[in-house]
């Protein structure tokens, strides 16, 4: 993702974008459905299911030329416009969101490093506290989320990104 930054963000941000306002326009505009159930309509048919779209990569060997690896990002930007706009159009603007939204920015800053640090120092160890490590972060994480009425896979897949 680091090499090919702006084809995988651009194939992605498109791949969501489009599907989603399409799909949002014709279940509001043309099927006449509430304003919510097109919004979900649209993030519902824009996303992708990466364990599809992987699978049909190792068969047929994609996964290994850079075609494949930038195919493969763009899927996850696209997976993760369907959480964003999840968790942006269902929000509740209140204290806990901007909370939520401070300690995750804080958490995502701050875990690369100290994961390294605590690997390294840690790693070797038979209980594998790295584990229980990146556990700990994705349930309170996801705790702050659920609090915040927002969406506690957003926090899974950002510190998904942040730790790979």
């Amino acid at each position: 993702m680091r090499r090919h930054w702006r084809p995988v963000l651009a194939i992605g941000f498109v791949s969501f974008l489009l599907p989603f306002l399409g799909a949002w326009a014709f279940a509001q505009h043309v099927a006449g459905w509430s304003s919510e159930g097109a919004k979900i309509c649209g993030i519902a048919l824009s996303t992708t299911s990466v364990a599809v779209v992987y699978a049909v990569m190792i068969e047929s060997g994609l996964n290994r030329t850079e075609l494949g690896k930038v195919i493969l990002a763009a899927c996850f930007v696209t997976d993760l416009g369907t959480v964003l706009a999840l968790g942006v159009l269902f929000a509740n603007a209140n204290v806990w969101l901007a909370l939520f939204a401070i300690v995750t920015s804080g958490v995502l800053i701050v875990t690369p490093r100290f994961t390294r640090w605590f690997f390294g120092r840690f790693g070797d160890h038979v209980s594998q506290p790295e584990i229980k490590l990146i556990f700990l972060l994705l349930f309170f994480l996801g705790g702050l989320a659920a609090q915040a009425n927002s969406e506690a896979v957003l926090t899974a897949y950002l510190l998904g990104l942040v730790v790979a």
